[in-house]
């Protein structure tokens, strides 16, 4: 959660009992942005492998090599390294998350 969202967790306990199961939560319809990012255990494990294989431990290994993401954000960069270089899934998306303006 950025520090300047406001978060509500008894709103974000509900939503997460419809997406039992998720890989992680896509906050929009156009991709996930930055605001409130929800992952499962299973998401961060193999971000956390994929570190691991970096060769100082400081960067997802196969996300960096395998990703073009030059101007991308965190939210960005998330999104398409668990979807698309990890396969996590499902990746449900949830309008109710968040709300910017």
């Amino acid at each position: 959660v950025d520090p300047d969202a406001v978060f509500f967790p008894a709103r974000l306990g509900k939503l997460l009992a419809e997406h039992a199961g998720a890989g992680y939560i896509n906050n929009c319809r156009y991709g996930m942005h930055g605001p409130i990012e929800v992952f499962s255990s299973k998401a961060i494990s193999l971000l956390g492998e994929d570190y691991g294989r970096s060769w100082d431990g400081k960067a997802p290994s196969k996300c960096v090599s395998k990703l073009n993401f030059g101007l991308w954000g965190e939210d960005m960069f998330m999104d398409q390294c668990l979807s698309k270089v990890l396969d996590v899934g499902p990746r449900p998306t949830e309008p109710r998350l968040m709300c910017e303006s």
